[in-house]
């Protein structure tokens, strides 16, 4: 309650302001973050002038409730990414960006001309998705029990994608809520939007598992007798084992985000 009218405030507060103000201030914000990121190296240089760009353009096309959500997942996977013991290790580029946050930037634009709530439905999707699929990744890790293959059942190696556990799939399932419930309380709509924002972007998290586990490419390194998802490791090549080699993470991530997207946009039409 208190969020929603502090909220409420600050949207009548930036609503009063002019055209001039409002770039001020949309630019200032993102700036700000931008920076913090790069002197915590959250993100590389490259990687914080394309989150700077979206998060202006979403904070200019849905006001602050937007911006809120897409913030929310930056700091909650920041959180989560800290939390697994990882957060001196993991720079997040250029390319990771783009592919968790350019559907939900192409939304928060179609909602900008259209005025049409359920963009902002398939905006909240695509968080949701990458918000997610992240703390299922970073949390999951954290599991005493050897991730599990959702195709074969098989046990996978840990940091090795395609295996999912009892901890990361739990992780994910409120991931999706936190952000699904963040828009029912931003935006007051009907909670069947929460349900859908649910459903999709868990779907899409699954999705994502089982890409990472089919097509994702897999090496195995003779040398130390590891599989690993890198092509060469200290300068010598590794043999691929299985998948597609053009098909990386990223485009892993970008594939789940769109499928979420799709599912949410079949769950429109039909309720």
């Amino acid at each position: 309650m208190c969020l929603a009218i502090m909220v409420e405030y600050l949207d009548l507060l930036y609503k009063s302001l002019t055209f001039i103000q409002k770039i001020s201030v949309v630019v200032l914000i993102n700036l700000i973050l931008a920076i913090i990121s790069i002197l915590t190296k959250k993100l590389t240089i490259g990687a914080s002038i394309i989150a700077f760009f979206m998060g202006v353009i979403v904070f200019y096309s849905i006001n602050i409730r937007g911006f809120i959500i897409l913030l929310s997942f930056f700091v909650l996977c920041s959180f989560a990414t800290k939390l697994s013991n990882k957060s001196n290790k993991i720079t997040r580029s250029s390319i990771q960006v783009i592919s968790n946050g350019l559907f939900a930037t192409l939304y928060s634009i179609l909602f900008f001309y259209s005025n049409n709530i359920e963009f902002v439905v398939l905006f909240s999707v695509a968080i949701a998705e990458s918000t997610s699929d992240t703390l299922s990744s970073e949390i999951g890790i954290l599991s005493k029990k050897d991730p599990i293959s959702l195709i074969s059942k098989r046990k996978v190696k840990k940091g090795i994608s395609g295996g999912v556990t009892s901890l990361g799939l739990f992780s994910g399932i409120i991931g999706s809520f936190f952000i699904a419930i963040l828009f029912y309380l931003l935006f007051k709509t009907t909670i069947v939007y929460l349900y859908i924002i649910v459903v999709s972007s868990f779907l899409g998290n699954l999705f994502d598992s089982i890409l990472g586990d089919t097509i994702q490419p897999l090496y195995y390194d003779k040398e130390t007798n590891t599989y690993t998802e890198k092509e060469e490791i200290d300068g010598r090549e590794t043999e691929k084992i299985r998948g597609a080699r053009f098909f990386d993470n990223n485009l892993v991530n970008l594939s789940s985000n769109l499928l979420s997207i799709l599912i949410a946009q079949s769950l429109l039409f039909l309720f």
